[in-house]
C-alpha cells in the first residue's frame, strides 16, 4: 500500500498533535512569505534590556550586538 506524500503529512501532523496535545496550525500565507527572523531597532533595544536585567557585563552586551548588527542578515522561510 503506497501512501501519497500530502497523506503522509496529515498523518505526521495528526500523530503530533496526539503526542503533544497541541494542536498542529498551518501559517497562513503571508506569514510563511514573511521574514522568520528579524534584527531591528525595536528588537535590538529589547534585547539589551533582557541582557542587563540578566546580569550582563556591559562589555559583553556590546560585544554580541556588534557581532549581531555586523553578520545579522534577515532570513526567510524556503
Amino acid at each position: 500500500m503506497s501512501i501519497s506524500l500530502q497523506e503522509y503529512a496529515e498523518i505526521l501532523k495528526a500523530a503530533k498533535e496526539a503526542i503533544t496535545s497541541v494542536p498542529q496550525v498551518e501559517p497562513s500565507g503571508s506569514a510563511r512569505a514573511g521574514l522568520a527572523v528579524v534584527w531591528d531597532d525595536d528588537v535590538r533595544a529589547k534585547f539589551v534590556d533582557w541582557m542587563r536585567e540578566n546580569g550582563k557585563d556591559e562589555e559583553y552586551i556590546q560585544k554580541c550586538v556588534g557581532y549581531l548588527d555586523r553578520y545579522m542578515r534577515p532570513l526567510r522561510e524556503p
